[in-house]
């Protein structure tokens, strides 16, 4: 979208990244955190990404062993919980700082195995 900040104007401009035209279209504002903005329009970060702050120009890749806990509007990145591992950079059974466990959908947090074989 486009913003004309003055009566009269003869043109619209264009928001700068990580920006969007208010609702009245007479100004920009910011995303809000779990959005990003490359060219005048707020679009939600996809699963396994994150925008921290507001006003983001892009979304960031949660780090290997995290994923977030929704498809998408994250603001944060969690680990697997206690006896998984990472199979691929977006998680499912994972928790938060709080202990909180949730489920998350396009991957895997893998159980660890019993690797026993056998010998004492």
């Amino acid at each position: 979208g486009t913003y004309a900040s003055e009566a009269g104007a003869t043109t619209c401009s264009t928001c700068a990244s990580g920006l969007e035209p208010t609702d009245d279209q007479t100004n920009c504002q910011k995303c809000s955190t779990g959005y990003y903005s490359e060219s005048s329009s707020c679009q939600i970060c996809t699963f396994g990404k994150f925008a921290a702050s507001e006003g983001a120009a892009s979304c960031t890749s949660c780090p290997t062993g995290t994923t977030t806990h929704d498809e998408g509007g994250a603001s944060h990145c969690a680990l697997c919980i206690s006896s998984y591992y990472a199979v691929q950079p977006n998680l499912i059974n994972i928790s938060d700082s709080n202990g909180n466990r949730y489920e998350g959908a396009h991957a895997e947090c893998a159980e660890c195995a019993d690797e026993d074989d056998g010998i004492k």
